[in-house]
């Protein structure tokens, strides 16, 4: 008995990608230009990168606001949304770069250490310290930052585990026009 392969070949463009097993949790991102501009970008690929500093990983494109930004100020916020905060987020990427804080429909409020603010409605945010840049094919680059202080909503603090990550409630990037979110075990 011959056995055929179960899977198909994806083509290597995340894009195309249909359907794609790499979820990519969707942050909001704010930096600071050198004169004090303040720029919110939505991204969608952020992970741990190592648990010692800690650091925390951000691809992004060398040519965005927000790689400029933090090569210059050598400081960034990551806002975590509910995915509920998720849903205007293309929106937000397609708003010209002085209006997206007031497309998001969020509060900006000062940080406790970078000077970079987080947004005040989502649940969580990290503030972090340019580590690292790390250049990868083309005009994409790895940032690695160091989290300098993170913050969670005291009203999640304490709940059990279902609880606690729903109200957390992340959103995350499949594939154009698809998020989704956690389904926890029972």
């Amino acid at each position: 008995m011959v056995q055929t392969d179960p899977f198909a070949i994806l083509p290597l463009d995340k894009w195309k990608w249909h359907p794609s097993p790499l979820a990519g949790q969707i942050v909001y991102v704010l930096t600071s230009s050198a004169s004090g501009e303040l720029d919110l970008a939505p991204k969608s690929w952020v992970q741990m990168a190592g648990f010692n500093g800690p650091l925390l990983s951000l691809g992004c494109s060398k040519h965005h606001w927000t790689h400029n930004n933090i090569m210059t100020t050598g400081h960034y916020t990551v806002s975590f949304p509910t995915v509920e905060q998720t849903r205007c987020a293309g929106a937000i990427a397609r708003t010209p770069r002085a209006e997206r804080v007031a497309a998001s429909g969020l509060t900006p409020v000062p940080s406790s250490t970078a000077g970079i603010p987080h947004l005040r409605e989502c649940p969580a945010y990290c503030e972090c310290e340019l580590y690292r840049e790390v250049a990868l094919e083309g005009d994409e680059v790895l940032i690695l930052g160091q989290i300098r202080c993170l913050a969670v909503h005291t009203d999640v603090i304490g709940l059990g585990p279902g609880e606690m990550y729903s109200r957390l409630a992340p959103g995350f990037f499949l594939e154009p026009g698809v998020t989704g979110t956690l389904a926890l075990e029972d």
